[in-house]
């Protein structure tokens, strides 16, 4: 008998654990734009070609997440402003550069009227918050780039 009440007490302790709260969502980033070329109230692009997308946003915390700041990569796309060369730009990839101290994010340029571009751009940062203009790497023309993504 002593036994039995050993193994319920030991089974109901394991049954037994503390609730925990799920982790509040912080809400990072909202889509601006309004251009009828894209889908908006997304914030990330299809994994399929999908033509790309209005911009390219960043969302940064320099608190373990108790804050954050956000934005849009400037220069790029004629969303967000008219001046700019890009009707679109796709493909976003984060790297830091360790050794110079600097945040990297490379995108495809995509237009519908020019007819080479950069094969990529790439706009700096050192803290991650305030973001330079990007600069173009390499010379193509849209339909190698499209070709190229219809291989994956």
């Amino acid at each position: 008998m002593r036994t039995n009440i050993i193994a319920v007490i030991a089974s109901l302790a394991v049954l037994v654990r503390p609730v925990m709260a799920a982790p509040a969502l912080v809400q990072v980033s909202a889509d601006p734009f309004t251009n009828a070329a894209s889908q908006h109230k997304t914030e990330v692009e299809p994994d399929t070609f999908a033509g790309g997308g209005a911009d390219i946003g960043w969302a940064t915390s320099q608190d373990g997440g108790t804050s954050w700041k956000f934005g849009f990569l400037s220069g790029i796309t004629k969303a967000q402003n008219p001046n700019n060369r890009y009707d679109a730009v796709s493909d976003p990839a984060v790297a830091y550069d360790a050794a110079h101290q600097v945040w990297m994010i490379s995108s495809l340029p995509l237009s519908n009227t020019l007819p080479s571009s950069p094969a990529v751009l790439i706009s700096r940062s050192a803290d991650g918050a305030h973001w330079a203009k990007p600069v173009g790497i390499g010379p193509c023309r849209f339909d190698e780039i499209t070709a190229e993504k219809r291989k994956f």
